[in-house]
Protein backbone atom coordinates (compact mmCIF):
# COMPACT_ATOMS: atom_id res chain seq x y z
CA UNK A 1 0.00 0.00 0.00
CA UNK A 2 1.33 3.44 -0.90
CA UNK A 3 0.04 6.72 0.51
CA UNK A 4 1.18 10.20 1.57
CA UNK A 5 0.96 11.52 5.11
CA UNK A 6 1.71 14.65 7.12
CA UNK A 7 3.39 14.41 10.51
CA UNK A 8 2.13 17.17 12.82
CA UNK A 9 3.80 17.65 16.21
CA UNK A 10 6.23 15.03 14.92
CA UNK A 11 8.62 14.85 17.86
CA UNK A 12 11.46 12.50 16.93
CA UNK A 13 9.34 10.53 14.48
CA UNK A 14 7.49 7.65 16.11
CA UNK A 15 4.44 8.10 13.89
CA UNK A 16 6.67 8.63 10.85
CA UNK A 17 8.41 5.31 11.48
CA UNK A 18 5.13 3.42 11.75
CA UNK A 19 3.58 5.08 8.69
CA UNK A 20 6.70 4.60 6.57
CA UNK A 21 6.95 0.93 7.52
CA UNK A 22 3.45 0.41 6.10
CA UNK A 23 4.21 2.13 2.78
CA UNK A 24 3.64 5.80 3.59
CA UNK A 25 5.62 8.77 2.32
CA UNK A 26 5.86 11.87 4.51
CA UNK A 27 5.18 15.07 2.57
CA UNK A 28 5.12 17.54 5.49
CA UNK A 29 6.22 17.60 9.11
CA UNK A 30 6.05 20.18 11.88
CA UNK A 31 7.70 20.39 15.28
CA UNK A 32 8.31 23.41 17.50
CA UNK A 33 10.92 21.86 19.82
CA UNK A 34 14.43 22.50 18.45
CA UNK A 35 16.02 19.29 19.80
CA UNK A 36 13.22 17.06 18.51
CA UNK A 37 13.33 18.87 15.18
CA UNK A 38 17.05 18.18 14.87
CA UNK A 39 16.57 14.50 15.71
CA UNK A 40 13.74 14.18 13.18
CA UNK A 41 15.87 15.73 10.46
CA UNK A 42 18.75 13.38 11.30
CA UNK A 43 16.47 10.33 11.32
CA UNK A 44 14.43 11.07 8.19
CA UNK A 45 16.28 13.73 6.19
CA UNK A 46 13.22 16.01 6.39
CA UNK A 47 13.39 19.41 8.08
CA UNK A 48 10.14 19.96 9.97
CA UNK A 49 8.48 23.34 9.80
CA UNK A 50 8.38 24.99 13.20
CA UNK A 51 5.10 26.42 14.43
CA UNK A 52 2.19 24.74 12.64
CA UNK A 53 -0.04 27.72 13.44
CA UNK A 54 2.15 29.82 11.13
CA UNK A 55 1.80 27.51 8.09
CA UNK A 56 -0.97 28.11 5.57
CA UNK A 57 -2.90 24.99 4.61
CA UNK A 58 -2.34 25.86 0.94
CA UNK A 59 1.38 25.15 1.48
CA UNK A 60 0.60 21.65 2.70
CA UNK A 61 -1.91 21.02 -0.09
CA UNK A 62 0.65 22.02 -2.74
CA UNK A 63 3.00 19.33 -1.41
CA UNK A 64 0.39 16.64 -1.80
Amino acid sequence: MSYKFIDLFCGIGGFHQAARSSGGKCIFASEIDAEAKRAYETNYNITPYEDITQVYKSKIIRLA
